[in-house]
């Protein structure tokens, strides 16, 4: 059983990581994705949780950070929450059962970033045990979820977290670990 689970799992991610999305899974993604922006940014700015403020660092350092970020978190992050969590749109299931999938992957991602934050990154946890940022972060799994689940393809998912990280960063004063650990 564990056995044919592993098999399973990295089918699916093999499949995830080759499925070209087709222009209506593009067009749906980028609809989903600009509805989580609006919802997010009303959200984050209402609260006082965002706010406006260009990323000031070292030109290597804006060079370096995205590609980071589409590595870590976006793509590390997508890879175990949707594509290790949820099953490939190859795989014949029943939407009971796809929306179970779907509610544990959500739940786990969200927490998650308080897991990490009280382990591995303490000096996220204002953040990442911030409520605004937990609901934030749950409407982004959504995203994430509905469009891998439509595509099953990991880069959708992937772009929308990148760019949202990417937003947060760089135009809103959001926090990133390797800015913590650099002078600049």
């Amino acid at each position: 059983m564990l056995k044919s689970l592993i098999i399973n799992r990295l089918q699916d991610l093999r499949f995830s990581l080759v499925t070209r999305p087709t222009g209506s899974d593009i067009v749906f993604s980028i609809i989903v994705f600009l509805i989580y922006m609006v919802s997010a940014l009303a959200i984050g700015f209402i609260s006082g949780f965002f706010t406006f403020g260009l990323l000031k660092a070292k030109y290597w350092l804006l060079i370096i950070l995205p590609v980071s970020l589409l590595i870590f978190p976006s793509f590390v992050e997508e890879l175990f929450f949707r594509v290790l969590l949820l099953p490939h749109k190859r795989n014949k299931m029943s939407n009971q059962k796809i929306i179970l999938y779907a509610l544990v992957s959500i739940f786990l991602f969200v927490v998650w970033h308080p897991l990490n934050a009280s382990t591995i990154n303490p000096a996220a946890y204002p953040i990442f045990t911030n409520a605004t940022f937990l609901c934030i972060a749950a409407l982004m799994a959504i995203a994430c979820t509905v469009t891998y689940l439509k595509s099953g393809s990991i880069w959708i998912p992937v772009v929308i977290h990148w760019l949202t990280v990417l937003f947060w960063v760089f135009l809103l004063s959001g926090r990133n670990l390797i800015l913590d650990c650099t002078t600049y």
